[in-house]
C-alpha cells in the first residue's frame, strides 16, 4: 500500500535552493554600503530629500493631502537616492533569494502595499503586478522552472482578466479609502495629544452690536455698521466628571471573545492534523521490523475502518464480531476476521514471535476490507474515510 500525506501543510523551512553563508555572505556588504552612503553622504541625504518631495508632490496631486516639504537646493537631484535605494534592495532581496529566505520577500510586499496605501501613489498596473509576482515567486516553495512558469502565467491571466473585465479606478471604493484616512488621521492627532483642527469653512460674517447706543442702532445703516469676522473654535473635551469605574468583567469577557474568535477558526484543522499525524504514526508501523507491533497496529486499524463504516460491534471483543460481520459483509470475510483477530491476540498477550507470514496475511486482509468498504461506499462516505478519518491513503 501506497503512504500519501493528507492534510493541509505549511513549510516554514527554507528552500533547497538556499546557499551557505560563505557564498552569500559578499552580498550583505551591498545594501549595507548603499544605507551608509545614503545617510553618511550629504549629496545623497539632499538627493533623498528631494525625491521625498517629488513623492509629496505626486500624491497631492492625486489626493487631497497636504505635506511639509523638506527643505532642499535647487541643484538637488533625486537621481542618486533612486539609485542606492534600489541598490539596497535588490542586494536584499538577492541574499533573500541566495539564503532561500520567505520571511523577507513577504515583508518587502508588506512594506510596499504600505507605502502605496499611504501616500495614495502605485506604478503602472502592469509594473505593480510584475513587482508583487516577483516578490511572490521568492516567497512561495516553487522551486522548479515549470512551477515559476506556472505560476507566472497564473499571474497574466488573472492581470489580464481584470483588466478587460473591471479596468479603472473604482470611485466608490477610492472615497472610502479617503473617509477612513481621514478617520484615521483625526485618531492619530488625538492619541498624540497634538491640536486637531478640522477643515475650516469660510468664516462667517456678523454686524456688531453696540449696547450702549441702542437708540440710534437701527438707524444706522449696512454699510456703516462694523462688521468683524467670527470662525468656529473647537476645543477637545475634558472630562470633569467623576470618571467611570473600570469593567473588569467586561474586559475579561471580550477578552475570551476575542481569543475564540481568533482560535475557533483555526480548531478544525488542529483537531484533523491531530487526528492526521496519529493515523500517520500507526500507518508508519505496519513497516515495523517487529513483525507483532505491525500486526497489532494492522488490526487496530482494520477494526477502526470497520467500526466507522458502520460494521462493528461497539465494545465487544474482536473474537465476537464474526457473526455480525458474516451478516453485514459475508460469511468469508467473518471466517478471516476470526483469524486475523487471534494473530493479533497471540501478538498482543503471548511471547509468541510473530512471522513474516502473518504480517501478509493481516496485509492482505487489510487490502480486502479496503476494497470491499471504500470502493464500493458513495462519495460522501470517500470523503470522510479519506479526509475526517484519515482511515484510507
Amino acid at each position: 500500500m501506497k503512504h500519501q500525506t493528507v492534510g493541509l501543510q505549511f513549510d516554514f523551512q527554507k528552500s533547497e535552493r538556499a546557499k551557505p553563508w560563505k557564498t552569500a555572505l559578499p552580498i550583505v556588504g551591498v545594501p549595507l554600503l548603499a544605507a551608509v552612503l545614503l545617510l553618511a553622504l550629504k549629496p545623497a541625504r539632499e538627493s533623498l530629500k528631494c525625491l521625498c518631495n517629488l513623492m509629496f508632490a505626486a500624491s497631492e496631486t492625486v489626493n487631497a493631502y497636504a505635506y511639509d516639504y523638506f527643505e532642499v537646493s535647487d541643484a538637488a537631484s533625486p537621481v542618486l537616492a533612486l539609485g542606492l535605494l534600489v541598490t539596497a534592495a535588490a542586494g536584499v532581496l538577492l541574499l533573500a533569494y541566495l539564503r532561500g529566505s520567505k520571511i523577507v520577500p513577504l515583508l518587502a510586499a508588506l512594506a510596499l502595499t504600505g507605502g502605496e496605501i499611504w501616500f495614495g501613489l502605485t506604478p503602472p498596473a502592469a509594473v505593480n503586478v510584475l513587482i508583487f509576482a516577483l516578490l511572490a515567486l521568492l516567497a512561495l516553495p516553487v522551486d522548479t522552472l515549470r512551477g515559476r512558469l506556472v505560476f507566472l502565467l497564473a499571474v497574466m491571466a488573472v492581470f489580464l482578466t481584470v483588466q478587460l473585465l473591471a479596468p479603472g479606478v473604482r470611485m466608490g471604493v477610492e472615497e472610502a479609502s479617503e473617509h477612513v484616512r481621514d478617520r484615521l488621521d483625526a485618531a492619530e492627532q488625538l492619541v498624540s495629544g497634538a491640536d486637531y483642527t478640522p477643515q475650516q469653512e469660510p468664516p462667517q460674517t456678523a454686524r456688531e452690536e453696540n449696547r450702549l447706543d441702542t437708540e440710534t442702532a437701527g438707524e444706522m445703516s449696512g454699510d456703516t455698521q462694523n462688521t468683524q469676522d467670527y470662525q468656529h473654535i473647537y476645543e477637545q473635551e475634558q472630562e470633569i466628571s467623576r470618571p467611570k469605574r473600570i469593567d473588569y468583567l467586561k474586559i475579561a469577557v471580550l477578552t475570551i471573545l476575542i481569543l475564540a474568535l481568533l482560535t475557533l477558526p483555526f480548531l478544525p484543522f488542529v483537531l484533523f492534523d491531530a487526528r492526521r499525524r496519529k493515523a500517520m504514526e500507526r500507518r508508519a508501523a505496519f513497516d515495523s521490523p517487529d513483525c507483532g507491533e505491525a500486526i497489532r497496529a494492522m488490526f487496530l486499524h482494520l477494526a477502526a475502518y470497520l467500526d466507522r463504516c458502520g460494521k462493528g460491534v461497539g465494545n465487544r471483543p474482536f473474537s465476537q464480531w464474526d457473526a455480525a460481520l458474516a451478516q453485514t459483509v459475508s460469511p468469508e470475510y467473518a471466517a478471516q476476521f476470526r483469524h486475523a483477530a487471534a494473530l493479533f491476540e497471540e501478538s498482543a498477550y503471548s511471547t509468541h514471535a510473530m512471522g513474516e507470514e502473518q504480517r501478509a496475511e493481516l496485509q492482505s486482509l487489510l487490502t480486502e476490507t479496503e476494497r470491499l468498504l471504500y470502493d464500493n461506499a458513495d462519495r460522501r462516505t470517500k470523503f470522510r474515510l479519506k479526509y475526517v478519518e484519515c482511515l484510507h491513503a
